[in-house]
């Protein structure tokens, strides 16, 4: 450095310091005043970009971000209890949401930079395992429908009937005691928590009631059939078609009597079978369905 000129070429912040020029003839020599060189280091940049939502059962997923410097870049979480980082993996721990850093200290040339972005990790929104089963009970008896779910705690549910719910049927299972006719229908559960909701497949509730058949009336050529149910309870129109009427002369050989004229009287199924004229015998059976 003897020149007139000193020139620094691709100056590192390890030249920052006091500079100064001895310039000396045959005659003596004279020392300048102090020059002060600064180096600024450079800014660099993090591209790091959002994080997508997760599930706690989700496997572990890689991080990536880069720099305007092309240095290595560093990452951490703010709660270990809800994600932890190795290198660039993270695994995660719990539900809820931590801030992940990634980071560059940065060198002699550049100066440090961070970017923050949030995870957030949500529960397992409810599955269903084992749905509830149909079922075919004797009237009187009870009937027990049950489902098996899986799901982030807690787990609510609401049973319903006919897709209407059923008031204080919010438990794992549902009991009927006892089932009866008007008990008979589709059931199905809504199971849900913080994280959403699913509803079973419906199961399908038949109660089997013991009918009893009154002589049948002759009138005008016709045969007026009435049966109802043993232990009282009354049909209903809705109820009219849940049978089937057979027919037979010998209680070998049943046919079904698909031409009767069917109607409700008296909490009764009434039926008219206008075929019934010149049978020297003929015998009738109720089957439900």
């Amino acid at each position: 450095a003897t020149n007139a000129s000193l020139t620094l070429v691709n100056v590192q912040t390890n030249q920052a310091g006091n500079y100064s020029v001895v310039i000396t003839n045959a005659y003596g020599s004279v020392t300048s005043s102090v020059a002060l060189l600064t180096v600024n280091r450079l800014v660099q940049t993090i591209t790091f970009g959002a994080l997508p939502g997760k599930r706690v059962d989700d496997g572990p997923f890689s991080l990536t971000a880069t720099t305007s410097s092309g240095l290595p870049v560093s990452f951490s979480s703010a709660d270990p209890l809800v994600a932890t980082v190795s290198g660039n993996t993270v695994t995660l721990t719990g539900i809820g949401s931590t801030t992940i850093t990634a980071s560059q200290a940065g060198n002699t040339t550049y100066l440090p930079a961070s970017v923050n972005r949030t995870l957030a990790v949500a529960g397992i929104p409810p599955g269903i395992t084992t749905p509830p089963a149909s079922l075919t009970v004797n009237a009187t008896s009870n009937a027990t429908f049950s489902v098996i779910a899986t799901g982030t705690a807690p787990l609510t549910y609401q049973w319903c009937k006919d897709g209407v719910a059923l008031s204080g049927a919010s438990g794992a299972t549902l009991s009927l005691v006892p089932a009866n006719r008007a008990a008979g229908g589709a059931y199905s559960v809504v199971v849900t928590n913080a994280f959403g909701s699913v509803t079973s497949n419906p199961a399908l509730l038949r109660v089997m009631v013991t009918q009893r058949m009154e002589r049948p009336e002759l009138t005008g050529g016709a045969f007026k059939l009435r049966f109802g149910d043993v232990d009282g309870a009354g049909l209903t129109e809705a109820d009219k078609n849940g049978f089937t009427l057979q027919w037979s002369t010998n209680l070998v050989q049943w046919f079904d009597l698909t031409n009767a004229t069917r109607s409700v009287v008296g909490g009764k199924v009434e039926l008219e079978d206008a075929d019934a004229a010149g049978k020297a015998r003929k015998f009738y059976r109720v089957i439900e369905r």
